[in-house]
């Protein structure tokens, strides 16, 4: 009984944030600055494998190459919880900062454009600025999908996550 009580109470946090979400709009700057430079590979910090889908470029990058390293957030399904399922964060070189979004609790994943808006952190990414995901104060990620949505127009959210800084 106390499973299905627990099932219900996650299905039924979910439907609720679903229908009270906030929703986004699109918004793009140029990262294209990150490639071309050369980074070392201490095997003895992490290292990220980014791709960037308006360049076609790749590159690796150790925390050690950065002023201070990775700042990540986790994310987990959020009515059910358990493996990483995607990762959000941020690096800085010099007065520029990049953000990142990891895949399936890796490695690798794409080059970003972080913000910071008021309280909420901000990530965009794909061809012309197609994704969003949006990290609130509460420890709430949504993932937005601006594929088939007309330019200008909101969206309400395509997925819900938990999310745990790292």
């Amino acid at each position: 009984m106390r499973k299905y009580c627990n099932t219900l109470f996650a299905l039924f946090g979910f439907f609720v944030l679903t229908v009270f979400s906030s929703c986004a709009t699109t918004s793009m700057v140029d990262d294209s600055t990150l490639f071309g430079r050369v980074f070392s590979s201490d095997s003895n910090e992490r290292q990220i494998h980014l791709f960037d889908s308006s360049s076609n470029e790749a590159i690796t990058i150790s925390s050690n190459d950065t002023d201070s390293g990775f700042t990540t957030w986790e994310c987990e399904d959020y009515g059910f919880g358990g493996k990483t399922l995607i990762e959000f964060g941020y690096f800085s070189l010099g007065e520029t900062t990049y953000g990142f979004v990891l895949y399936d609790g890796g490695d690798e994943g794409e080059i970003t454009h972080y913000s910071r808006q008021g309280l909420d952190r901000r990530w965009d990414w794909g061809e012309n600025g197609q994704y969003s995901f949006v990290i609130t104060p509460d420890g709430n990620g949504r993932y937005y999908d601006f594929t088939n949505v007309p330019a200008g127009e909101s969206t309400k959210p395509a997925g819900i996550y938990k999310v745990y800084k790292k």
